[in-house]
């Protein structure tokens, strides 16, 4: 065996302490080739953290925020931002002070709404509630039809971000969390989307539209 730093025999390479440009790890060495990590003195941990801070101070200076265009900050989000709204104890905060409570309270629709507004408002709640239905109801069943069918018994139905990716695919979309998907749900979803007999997708136009032809021939 020849050492291919040193051209010795008896070792390979500089690692080894009888290789003549064998270093001893120090204290400051974080990362090495044997995947062993040491602590950092206190001086290389000061100058780390220096650079991390100028570094950030650097880019803060070149971020300019996309409503005032004012920089420091990227969004309405920070307080610094003259179009910032506040949120909501932070609007308590300014109005009460900071040692207010809050409590709970459940109050009817009729109660909280003004009677001029209650018409308006009831219609578009029953009809987001329609809808939402409409698009639960197409996820449960084609959830059903793909366990049931090939007998699949997988722990994901149990996570909000698999149902979510559901919905999405009920709604003609594509999953943006594949990952949270089983194998070969895909697969499934393109074979059940073009049954005949069975409304898959869900569009909030289409079902509007139907809606409204219905009522105008009930009217006839």
């Amino acid at each position: 065996m020849i050492c291919k730093d040193c051209q010795e025999i008896g070792y390979a390479n500089k690692s080894d302490y009888k290789c003549k440009f064998y270093k001893e790890a120090s204290v400051d060495d974080v990362g090495t080739s044997t995947g062993i990590k040491r602590k950092q003195s206190s001086g290389v941990k000061q100058e780390t953290q220096k650079a991390k801070r100028q570094k950030t101070a650097e880019c803060s200076s070149s971020v300019i925020c996309t409503s005032c265009k004012q920089t420091d900050y990227k969004s309405t989000r920070s307080s610094d931002c003259p179009k910032h709204m506040l949120s909501k104890n932070e609007t308590f905060g300014r109005s009460l002070g900071q040692q207010f409570k809050t409590f709970t309270r459940k109050l009817s629709f009729y109660q909280c709404v003004h009677s001029s507004y209650q018409g308006a408002l009831k219609s578009r709640i029953i009809s987001a509630c329609e809808n939402t239905q409409q698009v639960v109801f197409r996820a449960q069943l084609f959830i059903n039809q793909y366990t049931l069918s090939l007998k699949v018994h997988s722990s994901h139905i149990f996570k909000q971000n698999f149902w979510y990716s559901i919905c999405q695919l009920v709604m003609d979309k594509w999953a943006a969390n594949s990952a949270a998907l089983p194998g070969g749900l895909l697969e499934n979803w393109s074979l059940f989307r073009k049954s005949p007999h069975i409304g898959a997708l869900f569009s909030f136009y289409d079902y509007k539209t139907a809606k409204d032809r219905f009522y105008l021939y009930q009217c006839r």
